[in-house]
């Protein structure tokens, strides 16, 4: 059987043949004679064997309800919707465990499942001690919910942070803080740092089959991590982001083609320090004009130099409200990194 089958012919309208069958079932229950199976399907436009056969199954019922030709079952279907159903379901808790399945171990958690179960399945499974590639195809087809990802690597510390008692206490905390004070839109600033290497992945080339080894010619083998620091604010605008170039000095060709209004800065470590986001929120000050009067609500992570003293009295100063997330969370709760950043390193 092929994977992709292709009908010869359209298939009859759920309400129509509905119509069919209640009609026929109707002269069948009223006992009006012999009920003419060609004369109800010639009636709907339907054909007498497709009628005849659905009859069969519904006969017996009371009354055909309005959902019985949905999600039925092939006949050679070897786990019935209800427990396709139930795997679904399983499969959905292991991936919001950071626990996801692969194909294979899918395909064995089935065969166990059937072995256990005493369900019939092809010689094959048997031999494999697992469930068949074309099963497999097939129950992805019937289950649209499901789709084959690239799973994200996620640290312990970062699978055990982020549970309902950290997130809700933060949600709290959010609450409090607009409670005080309506920001409105424009003034919630989300602050996020991320590090680029200056020489890209080279991109799938097109090569010789059977060759080793593919090599394409970079800058360096081996890129310098440029650190930028990006501002969304909540409207949809951003601020200029800034950059730290691992470098005793700034060189402003570095800059060149940036965004207007960028500002750059130099450190060995090619990373942000207490001393340069002091200049960072001077940038923000800049753009968005923060008093205590008309504050700012600024969100970013507990990194450390976000929370230096001369960082957090400079920003108190121009009224800056500053609120952490929670420590392992800003993978599911930095905005910036969760909607931004991976576009933006897919370029």
């Amino acid at each position: 059987m092929v994977r992709n089958y292709h009908r010869k012919k359209e298939k009859v309208p759920r309400e129509i043949l509905l119509s069919a069958l209640r009609q026929l079932k109707l002269q069948h229950d009223l006992k009006w004679g012999q009920s003419s199976y060609r004369t109800v399907a010639h009636s709907h436009g339907i054909s007498k064997t497709t009628l005849f056969n659905h009859f069969q199954k519904v006969k017996h019922l009371a009354s055909i309800p309005d959902n019985y030709f949905l999600n039925q079952a092939h006949h050679r279907q070897i786990l019935k919707s209800e427990e396709e159903e139930e795997l679904v379901g399983y499969l959905k808790l292991a991936m919001e465990s950071n626990h996801s399945l692969t194909p294979t171990e899918v395909r064995k958690l089935v065969y166990s499942f059937v072995l256990g179960n005493g369900i019939k399945c092809p010689a094959m499974w048997h031999e494999y001690h697992s469930a068949g590639e074309d099963w497999f195809t097939s129950f992805m087809k019937r289950n649209q919910c499901l789709s084959l990802r690239k799973a994200e690597a996620t640290s312990q510390a970062r699978a055990a942070g982020f549970n309902y008692p950290v997130v809700h206490s933060y949600q709290d905390t959010l609450g409090g803080v607009f409670a005080r004070h309506q920001y409105p839109q424009d003034r919630i600033i989300n602050i996020d740092e991320t590090s680029n290497q200056t020489v890209m992945a080279p991109e799938t080339v097109v090569a010789i089959r059977g060759t080793k080894q593919v090599r394409q010619t970079t800058g360096a083998e081996r890129g310098n991590n440029v650190s930028m620091i990006c501002f969304g604010i909540a409207a949809g605008g951003f601020i200029p982001p800034a950059y730290v170039f691992p470098l005793k000095n700034v060189n402003r060709k570095s800059m060149n083609n940036s965004i207007p209004g960028s500002i750059a800065f130099a450190n060995g470590t090619g990373w942000f320090d207490g001393n340069i986001m002091v200049d960072v929120i001077e940038h923000v000050q800049k753009y968005v004009q923060s008093s205590k009067e008309n504050p700012v609500l600024i969100i970013w992570d507990n990194f450390s130099a976000h929370l230096d003293y001369l960082v957090v009295k400079k920003a108190k100063e121009y009224g800056m409200e500053l609120l952490t997330l929670p420590p392992q969370t800003s993978h599911e709760l930095q905005p910036l990194d969760v909607s931004v950043f991976v576009a933006l390193k897919s370029i």
